[in-house]
């Protein structure tokens, strides 16, 4: 690994406190620089900026363990499909990534510190990059189906028979997270020209 571990859970530490600021701050400095990004993002980010946050503890935490941050990686790189992320969005989300961080490191922002988050962010961009230029040329990047039905299990989980629109891999038995709604659903007044 090119970069030290230590140092990037160390620069996390320092800012992982104010979580919410360095994530609003991300934010505004992505959509600021680079604004055909911001129709990519739902319309309400709270949901957004807590799971930022969470994906970067998880990475920290993984560093030591490449097994589990590859795999961890892959799956947010086959992910990223569905909000429609390209290899060329991961550059500038890095460099507003570095400029929260630094913004909100203060003095702990060192050059040691950010060529061990940039090194990082570049394996890390690459990985996703990989993992979703590895799915299957013609597999959807999320499936529509009709609900033909729904039982409630308990009062909180219902169990629902679906139509997708596209074949859809599955082994029975198997349980599937329930995935971001329609990109038009979601984005509703934020499209960008010819969308």
């Amino acid at each position: 690994m090119p970069f030290d571990p230590a140092v990037v859970r160390a620069g996390f530490a320092v800012v992982e406190r104010r979580a919410d600021q360095l994530t609003k701050y991300f934010y505004a400095h992505l959509f600021t620089n680079n604004p055909g990004v911001e129709a990519l993002f739902p319309a309400r980010l709270a949901e957004q900026r807590d799971r930022l946050i969470a994906a970067l503890a998880q990475l920290v935490l993984r560093l030591e363990d490449p097994e589990k941050l590859t795999g961890y990686l892959a799956a947010l790189g086959r992910d990223h499909r569905k909000f429609q992320a390209a290899p060329e969005h991961y550059p500038a989300v890095g460099a507003s990534l570095i400029a929260a961080l630094k913004h909100f490191s203060g003095t702990a922002w060192t050059p040691e510190v950010e060529q061990a988050w940039t090194e990082a962010f570049g394996i890390i961009a690459q990985a996703m990059i990989d993992a979703a230029a590895a799915v299957p040329a013609g597999t959807p990047r999320w499936w529509n189906a009709d609900v033909l039905a729904v039982r409630r299990a308990t009062p909180d989980l219902a169990v629902l028979t679906l139509a997708p629109d596209h074949p859809y891999p599955f082994t029975a038995g198997t349980a599937r997270p329930p995935g971001p709604r329609r990109a038009a659903v979601h984005r509703t007044g934020r499209r960008g020209p010819g969308r």
